[in-house]
């Protein structure tokens, strides 16, 4: 595995360099004490001591810190965004490509948007787990009562052909609307039987429960 091997003065662009930080950089060095220098000016503006500084970036003491305020040793990426973020300084004003020390206002706004959009939608995504709570419990509850209008709707079914063969041809001669009320009562088998297969689907459930209710008060 190869390791990382800090770039010498001979194989940085300087020019390029300087075309992005200014003339003032004139090779490695001379970057690391102007970043150095950043990060002393943006901690100094908060009060705060390089001890205390130190420990906001996760540092145990304030070693570190202190050899990159003097330009002796180069702070890593992450070091400076977590100083950018607790002095409040941009992170182009501490890495010398900006003499702006104040964030672009820009960023925040972004920031402000994505903070917004988010608590957007995590206001949305519990109105739809409440939701989906209160429909569960409703469905449950709809299916409790079913239970008990299908046990209903078969006793009633199961009574009316009791009587029928009972009372053989008498039901149908001397009942008016016999006959209509064992077909009724046949329809309603039927209509139990698709609400079973169909309890899974909410959409054909609602449909099938539609035609039963409409034959039962067909009777």
């Amino acid at each position: 595995m190869s390791s990382f091997v800090a770039p010498s003065d001979e194989s940085i662009n300087i020019d390029a360099l300087r075309a992005l930080i200014g003339n003032q950089v004139c090779d490695k060095d001379s970057l690391c004490k102007l970043i150095g220098q950043r990060i002393r000016i943006a901690r100094e503006s908060t009060g705060l001591t390089g001890h205390l500084m130190a420990a906001r970036i996760g540092h145990a003491n304030g070693t570190q810190l202190s050899l990159w305020e003097m330009g002796i040793r180069m702070p890593p990426l992450w070091s400076l965004i977590l100083l950018a973020a607790e002095t409040g300084v941009s992170l182009d004003y501490l890495a010398g490509v900006s003499d702006e020390m104040a964030p672009d206002p820009s960023v925040a706004m972004r920031r402000s948007a994505v903070s917004q959009a988010r608590l957007a939608i995590d206001a949305v995504a519990r109105l739809v787990a409440d939701a989906s709570i209160r429909l569960s419990c409703e469905v449950s509850a709809a299916e409790h009562a079913w239970r008990h209008v299908r046990d209903d709707f078969t006793e009633l079914v199961a009574a009316l052909k009791r009587v029928r063969d009972q009372n053989g041809t008498l039901f149908d001669e001397h009942i008016r609307g016999g006959a209509r009320l064992l077909a009724a009562a046949d329809r309603i088998s039927t209509s139990v039987a698709n609400l079973e297969r169909a309890a899974t689907t909410p959409a054909r459930l609602r449909t099938e429960i539609e035609a039963g209710a409409s034959v039962f008060m067909a009777i």
